[in-house]
């Protein structure tokens, strides 16, 4: 919306002072109608499963959403123990063919919008394409539903089955997203690969047990040949599912600054998708 600087009444001009004060009464009217709008978006993107505390929030995918600050917790889980099973049933983790990932969503408009988001974020800093589902037995399913963050395994599936991320309450944020997507492309948590001796000690004293096997080492990690990055999308932080929340479940090495983990892909991150997907970096 804009409005004319050199408004007339009439045919005869405006005086100067009364211009000015007509001017700015126009202005204000322009921001209050911006305001109602923004405010407006902002409610209808926030209004899903798991909220958002801003408009910034929901719509920027580089948005710093901690999960400490928002939940209080990580609240990622194991999944359900009839999908457990999947994460460890092949002996290797496969690229989707071709880069090439059908996916579908099931869920709050609200929840889509996220989805949508962050899949597109995904595709703008690497090779990967995600296409709307089109009867492929094989394909990602995104939804809405109970029992935490979750993704049912890990990599393009090994039989006619789908990839089902889980997204229960507290879970529908761009990080969360982007972290159990990067899991259905085949990555294990960044912390679990066979060389994190080199960088992290794991205090398993202070892990909460239902957590521990968020821990297990998985010798089957993809990209070792992109070295660690304590900063990944897919590391956990120093304190997550602490029994005691004033010690750390993890520690880096005494050279290491800073904290643990990340809310975005990390330069790394994106090259090991890039490496595990055979094709070029973008």
């Amino acid at each position: 919306m804009t409005y004319d600087r050199s408004k007339v009444v009439g045919r005869s001009v405006v005086p100067r002072q009364q211009k000015e004060a007509q001017e700015m009464t126009s202005l204000r009217a322009v921001l209050l109608v911006a305001a109602v709008a923004y405010g407006a978006e902002a409610a209808s993107l926030c209004s899903g499963v798991g909220g958002c505390k801003s408009r910034q929030d929901a719509v920027d995918p580089l948005t710093k959403d901690d999960l400490g600050e928002l939940r209080g917790e990580n609240l990622e889980v194991a999944p359900p123990l009839e999908e457990r099973e999947k994460l460890r049933s092949s002996s290797a983790i496969h690229p989707w063919p071709g880069a090439q990932v059908p996916y579908a969503v099931w869920g709050a408009q609200a929840t889509k919008d996220m989805v949508e988001t962050a899949l597109s974020f995904l595709e703008d800093h690497t090779c990967v394409n995600f296409t709307k589902r089109d009867g492929e037995a094989r394909y990602l399913l995104i939804k809405e539903g109970d029992g935490g963050c979750w993704t049912s395994s890990l990599g393009y599936p090994s039989s006619d089955k789908k990839v089902t991320i889980n997204l229960g309450p507290g879970c529908v944020h761009g990080s969360q997203i982007r972290h159990e997507v990067m899991h259905a492309l085949g990555f294990p948590h960044e912390h679990t690969r066979p060389d994190r001796a080199d960088y992290v000690s794991i205090k398993w004293a202070n892990i909460k047990e239902s957590a521990k096997s968020q821990y297990y080492m998985d010798e089957r990690y993809p990209t070792m040949e992109v070295p660690y990055d304590l900063h990944s999308i897919m590391h956990y932080g120093k304190f997550d599912f602490a029994v005691d929340k004033s010690q750390p479940t993890m520690v880096p090495d005494p050279w290491v600054d800073g904290g643990l983990g990340g809310h975005s892909l990390s330069w790394r991150d994106k090259r090991k998708v890039n490496v595990f997907y055979q094709c070029p970096d973008v």
